[in-house]
């Protein structure tokens, strides 16, 4: 498969990785639907698909983190 579709794939997955970062509502059912597609397409081997899955998991927790910490000092703050 050329490069240029590869690059272009993990461009995609990049995206949406980084919109989950920096997203209210953090889904990661767009990032897991490019993961797949590409894998599928042959664009993403064993390894870059189980790297991009977790890579998917672990920002979606980290920003729902984020926000639940942001909204417990709104809380607290309010609460003051």
């Amino acid at each position: 498969m050329s490069e240029w579709f590869i690059s272009k794939a993990e461009q995609l997955i990049r995206r949406e990785v980084e919109l989950i970062e920096k997203s209210l509502y953090p889904d990661t059912e767009m990032a897991r639907g490019y993961v797949e597609m590409a894998y599928a397409l042959g664009l993403l081997a064993d390894d870059a698909h189980a790297y991009w899955n977790r890579r998917i998991d672990l920002t979606a927790m980290n920003r729902r983190q984020q926000l639940r910490a942001l909204r417990n000092q709104q809380i607290i703050g309010a609460a003051s």
